[in-house]
């Protein structure tokens, strides 16, 4: 099965269109600046989308083992990449006691800027 992440063509969810082939992010249409290890992180989980990951697991598909870091890194770089996605960065869902999943559909509905449902949950 190929996933987004094994192509290099872009694709959309959510409110994020994502161009693996030149390693960038729009939401909304608007470029979002992330660094290299915020765009890895949110394509690895946008790759299955709904699928929860743990921190190690999140880990390895990134790093691959190649660095000592901690699993908290990871939570790190989420608080990063949810600040930068504004309100769609609530797709990015904490799963207590496992780690973060992307969703595929918005929580609560529409994200729209300024709507009811751009309180989190």
């Amino acid at each position: 099965m190929t996933t987004p992440l094994d192509s290099e063509e872009a694709y959309e969810i959510n409110e994020l269109a994502i161009e693996p082939g030149r390693r960038r992010v729009l939401c909304r249409g608007r470029l979002v600046d992330l660094t290299a290890t915020e765009y890895s992180v949110l394509t690895f989980l946008t790759g299955q989308p709904d699928k929860a990951w743990t921190r190690q697991e999140i880990l390895d598909g990134v790093h691959q083992g190649c660095f000592a870091i901690t699993e908290r890194a990871i939570d790190v770089q989420i608080v990063g990449i949810r600040r930068k996605l504004g309100d769609a960065g609530r797709c990015i869902e904490t799963v207590r006691g496992v780690g973060y999943r992307f969703r595929s559909s918005a929580p609560g509905g529409d994200l729209q800027e300024g709507g009811p449902d751009a309180q989190p949950e």
